[in-house]
C-alpha cells in the first residue's frame, strides 16, 4: 500500500508541473471597475489571489466549475494530499482512476461523485475532499448601471458584485428586479431585499457566462406601500412575488407599539382607478410569520398598520430656575401636580422669585409673527376689545402660558392653583430681580428697583416722570406673573416682575369730528323736516 500511495503521489507531482491555471485574481469590487485578462494574469503570478468571501461557502449551494481547486487527503498510515483543478472542460483528472465529469454539480454531489471513485480505488483509506481555491469568472453586467461592460470576478461573488463592478446602479434604476441571464434561463435579483431582510436568495451568485440586466424602476406605478407604525414607511418598487412579510420587511419590521393583530389593505379595482380596503386579521405567536408569509400583494397595493394608543406612554415635565436640582421629572399625566414637580426638584431656592414665575404647555405655541403682525396691522374699528386684548397677549408670545399664581401656590398652599400637570409641560422659577419694568413715553424707560406698597405715580418718576405725548390716563400694568393686561388699583398692585406701560396720546382728527357732527345734525335737520310736513 505504500508504494502505491507514494506512486500515486509521484504522478500527482509530475500532473501538476503541466497543468495550466484558469484562475483569475480577484477584482476589488467595492472599488475597482473590472479588469483585463492580462492585468488578472498579472496579478496571479504575483501570488495575490486570496478570495474574499461573505459566508463560508455552503457545498449544496455551491455550483463547481472550470479553474475550481479540489484537494484530496488520504489518510492511512502516513498522511498525504494532493490539489487538483476542474479542466476548461469540466473534468477532474483524478489519477488511477481516470476523468470524472463534475462542472455544473454542486460541490456536495461533486464531492459523492469523487468519492466514489476513489473509494473503489483505496479500500481502508480515510478520504477527504475540500474546496481549497475558487475560480475566477466572467460575466457581463448591461442596462442602468455607470459603466456596462464584462468583468472578472470570483465564482463566490454575487449580483450585487457585479453590480458594484459596473460603478454602481444609475439614478432611476430598478433595485428589486435585476435579472440574470443564465444559459435558457433568467433569475431575478431583488437587491434591497437583500440589503434590509439579509435574504441570500435575493442576491444569488454568479456563475461563469452569466449577464446581468438592471432595468429602470417605473417611479409611479408598480409600487407596493407601507404606512403607519413601521420603522421604514414608504413607497417601494414591487417585485413579483412579493408577499406581506416581505414588504414588513423591506420596511424594517413594526414598530414596538404597532398593532400586531390586524393591518388595513387597499386595492384597486379591475377598473385599475377605484379601490376597495380589505382588513386582514393576523393571529399572534408562531402562526404570525406564516399567516403574513400567504398574503400575496398585487401591483400598487398600500398597506396601513396602527399603533397602538398610549403605548408605554411616558410622561415628563421639565423644572427649570431657581430650584435645588433643576431637570426633567416623571409625572402622571392628570394626577401629579405642580406642587409635587417642584418637590421632585428639592424645592425652592433662597433666590426664588415666586412672583415672576410661570408655566407653559406646549401645543398652545404662539401663531406665526408674520400673522400676527398682520392682525395687529388691522384697523382698529375692525377689532373689538376682546379681540384686541388677546393679539397682544398674542404678540407677547405666550399663549401656552398657564395661569397660576406661584405666590399664592406655595406660600399661601392655595389648592386651586395647584394644578395638575401634563407631559412636555414647563415650569419655570426665575432669580428675583426686585426689579418693575417702565415703559413707553417715559424720560428713561427702563428696570426701576421694586418698593413694596410704593404707587403708580413713584415708578413713574423713578423712570424719569413722563414724556412728550405720554397718555396719562392710559396707563397700563402688564403683570409678570400672567402677562394679563390691567389697570393698577388696590386689586391689582404693582410687584415684582410687573411691566408699567405708558402709551402715546393719540392726536385727534378735529376736522373729521366737525364734519362727522355737522353731517349728524344735517341728517338730523332732515328727519325734522319730513316729520313736520307729515303732521301738517
Amino acid at each position: 500500500m505504500r508504494s502505491r500511495i507514494g506512486l500515486l503521489f509521484a504522478l500527482i507531482l509530475s500532473a501538476t508541473a503541466i497543468t495550466t491555471s484558469f484562475s483569475f485574481p480577484l477584482t476589488d469590487v467595492s472599488s475597482t471597475v473590472g479588469e483585463s485578462a492580462q492585468e488578472a494574469q498579472r496579478r496571479e503570478i504575483a501570488g495575490d489571489d486570496e478570495i474574499a468571501l461573505d459566508r463560508i461557502v455552503e457545498a449544496d449551494e455551491y455550483i463547481v466549475g472550470p479553474g475550481d481547486e479540489i484537494t484530496i487527503v488520504l489518510s492511512d498510515r502516513l498522511v498525504s494530499s494532493y490539489s487538483l483543478k476542474v479542466t476548461p472542460e469540466g473534468m477532474i483528472l483524478i489519477p488511477e482512476t481516470g476523468p470524472l465529469r463534475i462542472a455544473g454539480e454542486t460541490l456536495a454531489a461533486a464531492r459523492n461523485a469523487m468519492l466514489t471513485a476513489l473509494q473503489n480505488r483505496y479500500k481502508n483509506v480515510q478520504i477527504s475532499l475540500f474546496l481549497t481555491k475558487l475560480r475566477r469568472i466572467k460575466v457581463t453586467v448591461s442596462g442602468e448601471v455607470e459603466h456596462s461592460g464584462t468583468y472578472v470576478l470570483s465564482a463566490g461573488d454575487r449580483v450585487s458584485e457585479a453590480v458594484n463592478a459596473a460603478g454602481g446602479l444609475r439614478s432611476g434604476a430598478s433595485v428589486r428586479n435585476l435579472l440574470t441571464i443564465r444559459d435558457s434561463i433568467s433569475l431575478r435579483a431583488d437587491l434591497l431585499k437583500y440589503q434590509r431582510t439579509g435574504a441570500r436568495s435575493a442576491n444569488p451568485y454568479l456563475l461563469e457566462g452569466d449577464v446581468i440586466v438592471v432595468p429602470t424602476a417605473e417611479p409611479m406605478v408598480n409600487r407596493l406601500s407601507i404606512y403607519g407604525a413601521v420603522r421604514s414607511g414608504g413607497s417601494y418598487e414591487y417585485a413579483p412575488g412579493d408577499r406581506l412579510i416581505d414588504l414588513i420587511g423591506i420596511a424594517y419590521g413594526l414598530n414596538t407599539d404597532a398593532d400586531s393583530a390586524s393591518c388595513e389593505l387597499v386595492r384597486f379595482n379591475r377598473d385599475r382607478v377605484t379601490s376597495y380596503s380589505i382588513q386582514i386579521d393576523i393571529p399572534a405567536g408562531n402562526m404570525w410569520e406564516d399567516s403574513l408569509s400567504r398574503v400575496a400583494l398585487l401591483p400598487d397595493d398600500r398597506v396601513f398598520f396602527r399603533a397602538l394608543p398610549k403605548y408605554h406612554r411616558v410622561a415628563h415635565v421639565t423644572v427649570a430656575g431657581e430650584v435645588i436640582f433643576p431637570g426633567v421629572y416623571p409625572i402622571v399625566e392628570d394626577s401629579t401636580r405642580v406642587s409635587d414637580a417642584i418637590e421632585k426638584a428639592g424645592g425652592l431656592t433662597d433666590k426664588a422669585s415666586l412672583p415672576e414665575a410661570w408655566m407653559d404647555r406646549i401645543g398652545y405655541e404662539s401663531p406665526d409673527d408674520a400673522d400676527v403682525e398682520r392682525r395687529i396691522r388691522l384697523s382698529e374699528r375692525r377689532q373689538n376689545d376682546i379681540e384686541a386684548e388677546y393679539l397682544k397677549f398674542l404678540a407677547m408670545g405666550h399663549s401656552g402660558r398657564v395661569s397660576i399664581d406661584f405666590k399664592r401656590l406655595i406660600e399661601d398652599k392655595e389648592g386651586s392653583h395647584d394644578i395638575t400637570l401634563k407631559d412636555g409641560d414647563v415650569i419655570t422659577i426665575p432669580r428675583l430681580s426686585q426689579t418693575v419694568r417702565v415703559i413707553g413715553r417715559v424720560a428713561r424707560p427702563g428696570l426701576v428697583e421694586y418698593t413694596q406698597g410704593a404707587s403708580l405715580n413713584y415708578y413713574i418718576l423713578q423712570a424719569g416722570g413722563f414724556g412728550w405725548k405720554a397718555s396719562k390716563g392710559r396707563v397700563h400694568l402688564i403683570k409678570g406673573t400672567s402677562g394679563a393686561i390691567v389697570r393698577p388699583s388696590d386689586k391689582n398692585p404693582i410687584e415684582v416682575g410687573d411691566a408699567i406701560v405708558v402709551p402715546e396720546k393719540t392726536d385727534r382728527n378735529w376736522w373729521g369730528t366737525i364734519k362727522d357732527v355737522g353731517t349728524f345734525l344735517a341728517s338730523l335737520a332732515t328727519v325734522y323736516i319730513v316729520i313736520d310736513q307729515a303732521v301738517k
